[in-house]
C-alpha cells in the first residue's frame, strides 16, 4: 500500500483571488506542484483565503513517502505539529502535520494530511 497523493490546506493572507495565487506561487516554488481543488474566501475571517490541494507523492514505500513529504514541510515551516504516523490495522497509516507559524510571506498557516488507505 502506498502514498499517492498528500492533502494540504492553506490559510493565505489575501484579499482577492489573484492575491492568494501569488501566495501559492510562492509555496508551488518550495515544494513542487499542486492540484488545486478548492480557492475560496475563509469563512471565519475576511483577510484569509483557504486553499484544499493536493500533490503527488513520488515516493512508493511508505517510510520515504512521509519523509518526502516531512522535506516539504520542511521548507514551508520549522516550527511545526506532528501526529503520527499512525497505524490503522495492518498495513494503512496516516501522518498529519499543522502549522500556525510558516517561511513563506503571506502563508498564515497550513495543515497537510497523507494515508495510505485506498492503495
Amino acid at each position: 500500500m502506498t502514498f499517492e497523493k498528500n492533502q494540504w490546506q492553506f490559510l493565505i493572507t489575501a484579499s482577492t483571488t489573484a492575491q492568494a495565487k501569488k501566495v501559492l506561487q510562492r509555496i508551488t516554488t518550495q515544494i513542487g506542484p499542486l492540484e488545486i481543488e478548492k480557492m475560496q474566501p475563509y469563512w471565519k475571517e475576511p483577510t484569509l483565503f483557504e486553499i484544499f490541494a493536493s500533490g503527488e507523492t513520488k515516493e512508493t514505500e511508505k517510510e520515504k513517502a512521509i519523509f518526502a513529504a516531512l522535506q516539504q514541510v520542511n521548507q514551508l515551516s520549522n516550527n511545526v505539529t506532528l501526529i503520527g504516523p499512525e497505524l490503522f490495522g495492518k498495513d494503512n497509516y496516516q501522518i498529519e502535520v499543522t502549522c500556525n507559524t510558516a517561511k513563506i510571506v503571506g502563508l498564515h498557516s497550513f495543515r497537510l494530511h497523507m494515508d495510505n488507505f485506498l492503495s
